[in-house]
């Protein structure tokens, strides 16, 4: 079990703000307070961990109003699956939510639900290969109001440890 708290203190934050459909326009909200607390968990039991992180986070501007794009929470549910000592595969569900609409406004954006999965196999003590599979169900999400996220993604990624 792990708990890490945080807090940042942002100057000159920029927000862009829908003004129209077609319009985005960076506002400088002055400054803002961002603070939270991160909480993990994992359990392992032979070859396979199950795995818990929960973030709460509090974001405001000067004036006391939520800053967009920051969500009021995430938290995921991982199980790995140690194949053997090389291979590890990973299965993830994630949740995002409670963005704010835009600047002022009471609503918020639907939350964003991820289905993740990927392999990460090891070829040398030193060397690590990744293949992820993002966002599988393709689910439609914005970060903010008027900017689509990306639908499924793919990654393939190499780590070396010199």
């Amino acid at each position: 079990l792990e708990s890490v708290y945080y807090q940042r203190d942002v100057k000159d934050l920029i927000e862009w703000n829908m003004i129209s459909n077609f319009m985005v326009k960076p506002i400088n909200t002055g400054t803002a307070l961002i603070k939270g607390i991160e909480l993990n968990i994992s359990l392992k039991q032979q070859q396979h961990i199950l795995s818990a992180n929960l973030n709460l986070i509090k974001a405001i501007n000067q004036d006391n109003l939520p800053v967009i794009s920051i969500p009021k929470y995430k938290w995921n549910i991982r199980l790995s699956n140690q194949l053997s000592k090389n291979i590890l595969t990973y299965t993830e569900y994630q949740t995002i939510g409670g963005n704010i609409l835009t600047i002022g406004s009471k609503n918020y954006l639907p939350d964003r639900k991820y289905l993740n999965m990927g392999t990460e196999i090891t070829i040398q003590e030193n060397s690590i290969i990744c293949l992820s599979f993002n966002n599988i169900l393709n689910n439609q999400a914005e970060d903010q109001y008027g900017f689509p996220l990306p639908g499924q993604q793919f990654f393939l990624s190499s780590t070396i440890q010199i």
